[in-house]
């Protein structure tokens, strides 16, 4: 599954981006053998709006669709909150996937932020009856044995998922662990089994290729760089870590250089310079692991206040209150939530836990799922002076 379209979306200045430098990118695209092109997904939906390709994002699938015809295209999409921070209704759910189907999206990869299977079956069962494959996603928790994984596998493959993929959002995952989950579910789980990770600590090419040499069918792959510092996208690693083993692919590797040209040509000297900025490479590990998008995110906000010099306090209290609170993956919307409770905590409060935004309330009481673990005794102390009342307006 190749994310370099999504990936264009969300990390390059639009602005500079026209359809015509779209079309060479497209052209080469339609060449190559992908399984899948992941095209949409998180805040690509908001930056196409902002973008001078003049199309919505629908227009912009249908778009795509038309150019490269023969390739599956994938979206990204939370089981409750889309491509979006709210919970939504199960109408706009349902209405959403059957526009989103209807204009060329063959395959949803639907995962929820608290890996709450009660989230994920409607959204999945909309997906089955608009005719598109369901690609049921599971957040990578590094605290969940790997029985969990096999459970949650078996109830999403019973929901009616063509296949699995285990999303390691926040680079957590190591390769003796790769290794040993892709072996344990190749041998409970028949359906193709996927695997997405971030490589916020430069392990996803080891990641990768432990889990493909125990039984993963496939990973993601871009042609943009991976992650801070690093302008060498990990597909050319990827493909020459399975020379000399029994693992095939399908990908003509002159013409996937031919497109890297391109995309180094056109579409690199419009991304965004935060991706690469030194200024958030901190030597604590736990800073390293948050991922870039909301470190970026972290920034913007900081800087629309004028408290830049607090992002170092910000983001350890971001980890902070993600272990008060069960810690919860910092998937969207989870990851935007604790961040701005961050935010509130280091920066407008005299005090931690001084003032709750009603998202981080709303997550506590449940509204987006069940936490995955305990919360810390001292913050229900601080919920129960809520009132009920209040507690009935965000529930």
């Amino acid at each position: 599954n190749d994310i370099t379209i999504r990936d264009i979306f969300q990390n390059t200045d639009l602005r500079n981006i026209d359809t015509r430098t779209f079309d060479i990118i497209l052209e080469h695209f339609n060449s190559i053998k992908y399984d899948s092109l992941e095209i949409l997904g998180g805040s690509s939906f908001e930056k196409i709006l902002e973008s001078s390709l003049n199309m919505t994002p629908l227009e912009v699938v249908s778009y795509i669709k038309n150019k490269i015809p023969s390739t599956p295209l994938q979206i990204l999409i939370g089981a409750r909150n889309l491509v979006g921070l709210e919970v939504y209704s199960k109408t706009i759910i349902k209405r959403f996937i059957k526009q989103c189907a209807k204009n060329g999206i063959d395959i949803f990869r639907v995962y929820d932020s608290l890996n709450d299977l009660e989230n994920l079956k409607y959204t999945i069962s909309t997906v089955i009856e608009n005719g598109a494959g369901c690609q049921g996603t599971i957040i990578y928790d590094d605290l969940q044995d790997t029985g969990f994984y096999i459970k949650t596998a078996k109830n999403l493959r019973k929901y009616g998922c063509t296949s699995i993929c285990i999303k390691d959002a926040e680079s957590t995952m190591l390769p003796k662990k790769a290794a040993e989950l892709f072996a344990s579910l190749s041998s409970e789980i028949e359906i193709p089994k996927f695997f997405c990770a971030s490589n916020l600590r430069g392990l996803q090419i080891l990641n990768y290729f432990e889990a493909c040499t125990n039984g993963c069918d496939g990973v993601d792959l871009s042609l943009l760089p991976s992650s801070y510092n690093d302008y060498s996208p990990t597909v050319f690693s990827y493909i020459l870590s399975l020379k000399d083993t029994d693992i095939s692919h399908n990908l003509d590797c002159a013409k996937v250089v031919q497109l890297s040209e391109n995309i180094k040509k056109y579409i690199y000297p419009y991304i965004k310079q935060d991706l690469f900025s030194t200024k958030f490479i901190l030597n604590n590990t736990n800073k390293n692991l948050l991922p870039k998008w909301l470190i970026s995110s972290i920034s913007s906000q900081l800087q629309e206040i004028g408290e830049t010099k607090a992002i170092d306090s910000v983001l350890e209290e971001v980890f902070r209150i993600k272990s008060e609170i069960g810690n919860p993956s910092l998937s969207t919307p989870i990851g935007q939530i604790i961040a701005s409770q961050a935010i509130l905590n280091t920066v407008i409060s005299d005090f931690r836990w001084e003032i709750l935004c009603d998202e981080i309330k709303k997550l506590i009481w449940g509204y987006f799922g069940k936490l995955p673990r305990k919360i810390d005794k001292k913050i229900l102390e601080k919920l129960e002076d809520t009132a009920d009342e209040e507690k009935s307006k965000v529930s």
